[in-house]
Formats: C-alpha cells, sequence, structure tokens
C-alpha cells in the first residue's frame, strides 16, 4: 500500500545491489514479471532466483467476436501460429491491453473487450510465445511462458511439486532447447514420498475402465447417461455417498470440482478449496479424497497436441495430476514423525496408478464404491492387437515416457510389443 508503488521500489531494491550485504528481495509473480522486462542484464547477472510454484507454463483464451476480421487485422500470425503485432500496429495493442481509455479517442472502442485485452497483452509481452488459430466462430490462443527472459539471472531454482510430471518442463525441453538439473540442496531434503510410501493405501472411485473426467461424475448413476440435473442422482453424489459410509465420523478432508456442492452434506469431512495449493490445516487427517477432475477444454487439448509432441494420455496425465497431488499432499503426509496408515482416494484407477508409482510402497487397493463402469468398451478393448496385448491406458502412458527418454538420450527404443514382454509386465509382476 506504500505510495510509491510495489515495481519502483521492487526495481530500486535490485538496482541497489551491495555486494557486501547482497539483498533478498521477496516478490509476486506480476513483479517478477515486471522485473524481468525491465531490469538490466547486468543487474541480473547479480542475482540467484527461486521461483516458487509461481509460473503458469500456459495461458489460455478464446474470443467468439461478431467480426473476426476486425480483431485479426491487428496481428500477424506465421504458418506455425506464432503471432506478433501487425506492422504499424504495436501501439493500437499496447492501448487495448493496457491503456483502454485512448482507444475511444481513435475510434477504437470495439478494441476495449476483456478477452482482445487479454490477447494484446499476451501478444506483446516478451515472456510468452503466443500462438493464434482462427476458427469458423472463434479465436483461440494459447500462451507458453519463455524462459529468455530468465536467462541472464546467474542462476534459476526452480521450487515446483513433482516438477518431472508437470508441463513446463517438456514445454521448455521441447520447444527452447533447456535442460533440467536437480539443485544440489535437493539431495538433503526430506523425501516424503519414500518415507510415507508403505503408510499409504490408494483406492480408486470410478469403475477402473473409467475416465476421470467431469463429464463421468455428472452422469447419472444408475443409467450412466450424461448430463444429469439432480445433483443427488449424479455419479459424484452417489461416490460420496458410498466413500462417507466407509469413513464414518467425517473423519477425513475431501475436495471436489466447485460445481459439487455436496448436497444434503453427503460428505461430512472437511471441505477443501479445489485448487489448496499450500494450505496447511489439514495435515491432522490421515484419510483424504480427491475428487478434482481438471482437465484441458477440448479446443485447448487441441491446440497443445498440435504445438507439442505429446500423445493425449501424456496430456492428460501431466495436466491434471498435479492437482491431485496437492490434493493428497494436504493431509498427515506433510508431518515427518507422524507414522498412522494413511487413506487416498483419488477418481480413476489411472489416477491410483500415478500415485502407487510415486510412493514406494503404497498399496493400490482398487476400487472402493460398488460404481459400475459408465463408458462403453474402446475399440481396443474389443479387438485385442496384432501381437495379443491389451494395452490399458496406464500402459499407453508409461510407454510415451519410455520411448521419450530414450529418445532424448538418442537411443532407439523397444517396439512396443517387446517393451512390453522385456521391461513392462517384469516390472509389473515384480511390483505385484
Amino acid at each position: 500500500m506504500d505510495a510509491e508503488g510495489v515495481y519502483p521500489r521492487a526495481m530500486k531494491a535490485c538496482e541497489d545491489y551491495n555486494s557486501g550485504v547482497p539483498p533478498i528481495v521477496i516478490v509476486t509473480t506480476k513483479t517478477f514479471e515486471y522485473l524481468l522486462d525491465h531490469l538490466p542484464d547486468y543487474v541480473k547477472n547479480r542475482f540467484a532466483v527461486y521461483i516458487d510454484e509461481g509460473l503458469p507454463p500456459i495461458r489460455m483464451v478464446t474470443f467468439s467476436p461478431n467480426d473476426k476480421a476486425t480483431y485479426l487485422q491487428h496481428l500477424n500470425v506465421d504458418q506455425a501460429h506464432l503471432t506478433t503485432p501487425a506492422e504499424g500496429e504495436q501501439e493500437i495493442l499496447a492501448w487495448a491491453a493496457f491503456n483502454p481509455k485512448k482507444l475511444a479517442g481513435k475510434q477504437l472502442d470495439h478494441l476495449n473487450s476483456p478477452s482482445f485485452r487479454e490477447i494484446s497483452e499476451l501478444v506483446l509481452s516478451l515472456h510468452y510465445d503466443a500462438f493464434l488459430w482462427e476458427t469458423e466462430k472463434s479465436i483461440e490462443v494459447i500462451a507458453v511462458f519463455s524462459p529468455r527472459q530468465m536467462q541472464a539471472f546467474r542462476s534459476v531454482t526452480l521450487i515446483v511439486a513433482i516438477f518431472e510430471r508437470t508441463l513446463m518442463p517438456l514445454l521448455w525441453e521441447q520447444r527452447y532447447g533447456l535442460k533440467f538439473q536437480d539443485s544440489p540442496i535437493a539431495a538433503d531434503l526430506f523425501d516424503s514420498h519414500a518415507a510415507k510410501g508403505p503408510l499409504i493405501s490408494v483406492w480408486h472411485a470410478l469403475h477402473e475402465a473409467d475416465l476421470p473426467s467431469r463429464n463421468n461424475f455428472r452422469r447419472n448413476f444408475e443409467t450412466g447417461e450424461q448430463g444429469e440435473d439432480d445433483p443427488r442422482k449424479q455419479v459424484i453424489f452417489e461416490a460420496a455417498r458410498q466413500l462417507n459410509e466407509q469413513f464414518p465420523d467425517g473423519a477425513y478432508c475431501w475436495a471436489a470440482n466447485s460445481d459439487f456442492k455436496n448436497p444434503d452434506n453427503v460428505l461430512e469431512g472437511a471441505k477443501m478449496p479445489p485448487h489448496n495449493a499450500g494450505l496447511n490445516h489439514y495435515q491432522n487427517f490421515d484419510t483424504v479424497f480427491s475428487l478434482l477432475c481438471i482437465n484441458p477444454q477440448p479446443w485447448v487439448k487441441k491446440r497443445m497436441l498440435e504445438l507439442f509432441d505429446l500423445e493425449e494420455a501424456q496430456l492428460y496425465e501431466l495436466w491434471r495430476f498435479s492437482h491431485t497431488y496437492q490434493t493428497i499432499g494436504r493431509c498427515s503426509l506433510r508431518l515427518r514423525d507422524r507414522e498412522n496408515p494413511i487413506n487416498l482416494v483419488v477418481p480413476s484407477s489411472f489416477c491410483a496408478a500415478q500415485v502407487v508409482d510415486l510412493f514406494p510402497g503404497a498399496t493400490n487397493k482398487g476400487q472402493i464404491t460398488k460404481l459400475p463402469r459408465l463408458s462403453k468398451p474402446t475399440q481396443q478393448e474389443k479387438v485385442l492387437n496384432g501381437h495379443g496385448i491389451h494395452y490399458t491406458k496406464q500402459d499407453n502412458s508409461a510407454y510415451s515416457k519410455y520411448r521419450k527418454l530414450l529418445n532424448d538420450k538418442g537411443e532407439v527404443p523397444l517396439k512396443k510389443h517387446e517393451w512390453y514382454v522385456e521391461i513392462r509386465s517384469p516390472n509389473l509382476k515384480a511390483k505385484g
């Protein structure tokens, strides 16, 4: 609330660097983005940067104006969909992004729209690469956070939970050719995965063949029909009812998508917000239900698969698992010395397999509810492939990781059926 303003004070704190007493400057994400754009490289060279869960790897905007051409004429989109200001249009985009009052005086009031304001900001930004697609009805933009403005710092350390299972490292490796190293201090940190794994039982709510999606949770639990309007007839309500019977007296915490209003207080435990990273006051619960299904919108999925060398299953995994992980991480996993058994309930068998893979010694207990299968058998399930192997979703995801790892090393990966017989199947048997 200082009258001088946060941005000038942060700039001054960095520029007043004293090598005898190096400053520690703590800033928000927005202030950090400002410093990225305005600090000279010689000032950046003085600082080591630590970023705590602070950088969104992508931003997404979809815009459906009546006359798309009116907006697109201010933008230049190349064959790879990378978007920059059209020639002579940078000032107009700057007005749209940061000073919309100026548009009125130039008869450009129509550009004063929240969506176009965000698109203009991303196109002008030095720390995002904006990619744009025009469809029949809309303008779609995916903006990828770029590391370019950070390269002058002495070092950059990203403090991110399960970093290797998030989108950012994969996007930066593919687009900018970056490689990541473990921080030297990481070796001395407490490994809660190894320490807590043997205490953990993992369950899933949906049938093992069903994907963790809001559409599945919104189905009618008796008929399987999609789009059930009565919240008490939805799959998620029935799942919640059965879970509450398994863990009576509300001795658990839980999180679900915000459209689930917990009718009749069917879940008696402590409710967590859907985005709960950093919360510490659920740490005395030994049981947690993560019923969150945060998946990319269909148009985002389509564009991400166009932009990057990703398989659909891999994209879904990277997109949603961090939310699942943050939710289960609110419970007594946080208490080093506590040795109580821990129960984790996640939406699907796919999520459960990921959690078990992350915590050595954890036990996959299978489906905890009696919900029937909601989805129809896929073609893959109906017809065995030519090698007589029925690959699960977890198999497909594991093979994608294996293939990428070997390609990154410059080695030739095995064919999928060879990999399954020689590597995957023995590993599964070893895990029991």
